[in-house]
Protein backbone atom coordinates (compact mmCIF):
# COMPACT_ATOMS: atom_id res chain seq x y z
CA UNK A 1 0.00 0.00 0.00
CA UNK A 2 2.00 3.29 -1.64
CA UNK A 3 0.08 5.83 -0.13
CA UNK A 4 0.08 5.30 3.56
CA UNK A 5 1.36 8.49 5.31
CA UNK A 6 3.06 7.84 8.51
CA UNK A 7 2.95 10.28 11.12
CA UNK A 8 3.00 11.83 14.66
CA UNK A 9 -0.38 10.94 16.60
CA UNK A 10 -2.27 14.25 17.18
CA UNK A 11 -5.10 15.01 19.16
CA UNK A 12 -7.60 14.90 16.91
CA UNK A 13 -6.85 11.52 15.86
CA UNK A 14 -8.44 10.00 19.54
CA UNK A 15 -11.92 9.44 18.09
CA UNK A 16 -10.34 7.37 14.77
CA UNK A 17 -7.67 5.55 17.23
CA UNK A 18 -10.52 4.38 19.25
CA UNK A 19 -13.01 3.28 16.79
CA UNK A 20 -9.94 1.25 15.10
CA UNK A 21 -9.22 -0.46 18.79
CA UNK A 22 -12.93 -1.44 18.58
CA UNK A 23 -12.56 -2.76 15.82
CA UNK A 24 -10.30 -4.94 17.16
CA UNK A 25 -11.11 -5.90 20.33
CA UNK A 26 -14.64 -6.35 19.31
CA UNK A 27 -16.24 -4.79 22.24
CA UNK A 28 -16.58 -1.30 23.42
CA UNK A 29 -13.72 0.87 23.91
CA UNK A 30 -13.38 1.32 27.56
CA UNK A 31 -13.61 5.25 28.56
CA UNK A 32 -10.33 6.12 29.91
CA UNK A 33 -9.04 4.57 26.85
CA UNK A 34 -9.91 7.67 24.82
CA UNK A 35 -8.31 10.07 27.56
CA UNK A 36 -4.99 7.84 27.77
CA UNK A 37 -4.75 8.08 24.06
CA UNK A 38 -4.86 12.00 24.45
CA UNK A 39 -2.37 12.31 27.02
CA UNK A 40 0.21 10.54 24.67
CA UNK A 41 -1.09 12.70 21.97
CA UNK A 42 0.22 15.35 23.88
CA UNK A 43 3.83 14.25 25.06
CA UNK A 44 6.49 14.89 22.54
CA UNK A 45 8.61 12.39 24.06
CA UNK A 46 6.46 9.40 22.93
CA UNK A 47 6.52 9.93 19.69
CA UNK A 48 3.63 7.95 19.08
CA UNK A 49 2.51 7.31 15.62
CA UNK A 50 -0.29 6.80 13.23
CA UNK A 51 -0.55 5.66 9.63
CA UNK A 52 -2.87 7.49 7.06
CA UNK A 53 -4.64 6.77 4.22
CA UNK A 54 -6.51 9.25 1.97
CA UNK A 55 -7.22 11.66 5.24
CA UNK A 56 -8.71 9.06 7.25
CA UNK A 57 -6.36 7.33 10.20
CA UNK A 58 -6.04 3.42 9.44
CA UNK A 59 -3.29 1.95 12.06
CA UNK A 60 -1.68 3.62 15.23
CA UNK A 61 1.44 3.02 17.34
CA UNK A 62 1.89 3.63 21.37
CA UNK A 63 4.91 3.71 22.38
CA UNK A 64 6.85 5.35 24.97
CA UNK A 65 10.08 6.17 26.71
CA UNK A 66 10.93 4.55 30.14
CA UNK A 67 13.37 6.11 31.90
CA UNK A 68 15.35 3.75 34.85
CA UNK A 69 12.76 1.13 34.48
CA UNK A 70 13.52 -2.36 34.75
CA UNK A 71 17.55 -1.84 35.22
CA UNK A 72 17.53 0.42 32.13
CA UNK A 73 19.11 3.20 32.01
CA UNK A 74 16.68 4.58 29.05
CA UNK A 75 14.63 2.36 26.80
CA UNK A 76 12.05 2.19 24.19
CA UNK A 77 8.67 0.94 24.50
CA UNK A 78 5.63 -0.18 22.41
CA UNK A 79 2.31 -0.40 24.21
CA UNK A 80 -0.09 -1.06 21.37
CA UNK A 81 0.08 -1.51 17.50
CA UNK A 82 -3.39 -1.57 16.20
CA UNK A 83 -4.70 -1.94 12.46
CA UNK A 84 -7.73 -1.19 11.04
CA UNK A 85 -9.07 -4.85 10.75
CA UNK A 86 -10.39 -4.28 7.03
CA UNK A 87 -6.64 -3.08 6.33
CA UNK A 88 -4.68 -5.83 8.00
CA UNK A 89 -2.51 -7.93 5.60
CA UNK A 90 -1.01 -4.91 4.40
CA UNK A 91 1.86 -3.70 5.91
CA UNK A 92 0.72 -1.23 7.46
CA UNK A 93 1.77 -2.61 11.21
CA UNK A 94 5.27 -3.44 9.59
CA UNK A 95 5.35 0.31 8.07
CA UNK A 96 4.52 2.38 11.61
CA UNK A 97 7.29 -0.60 13.39
CA UNK A 98 9.66 0.72 10.81
CA UNK A 99 9.02 4.06 11.34
CA UNK A 100 9.08 3.87 15.09
CA UNK A 101 12.59 2.10 14.79
CA UNK A 102 14.17 5.08 12.65
CA UNK A 103 12.16 7.78 15.46
CA UNK A 104 14.20 5.17 17.96
CA UNK A 105 17.82 5.16 16.30
CA UNK A 106 17.56 9.16 17.03
CA UNK A 107 17.45 8.85 20.70
CA UNK A 108 20.75 8.20 22.81
CA UNK A 109 19.33 4.97 24.60
CA UNK A 110 21.79 2.31 26.31
CA UNK A 111 19.68 -0.30 25.87
CA UNK A 112 16.87 -0.76 23.40
CA UNK A 113 13.79 -2.87 24.79
CA UNK A 114 10.73 -3.40 22.25
CA UNK A 115 7.82 -4.74 23.33
CA UNK A 116 4.17 -4.66 21.74
CA UNK A 117 1.18 -5.97 22.50
CA UNK A 118 -0.04 -6.99 18.86
CA UNK A 119 -3.53 -7.82 17.88
CA UNK A 120 -5.12 -10.25 15.77
CA UNK A 121 -1.87 -11.35 13.48
CA UNK A 122 1.55 -12.59 13.89
CA UNK A 123 3.63 -10.66 14.09
CA UNK A 124 7.83 -10.89 14.21
CA UNK A 125 9.70 -7.61 14.91
CA UNK A 126 13.03 -9.54 13.83
CA UNK A 127 11.83 -9.43 10.56
CA UNK A 128 11.05 -5.82 10.29
CA UNK A 129 14.02 -4.99 11.84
Amino acid sequence: MENITIRKMIKKDVAEISAIYGGIIQKPVHPDFNDLIEQHAQRDEDICLVAELEGQVVGFMISYILTLGFGIEKSAWIATLGVNPEYMGQDIGKKLAMKKWLQIREIPLTDLELQGKLFSRQFQIEQVF
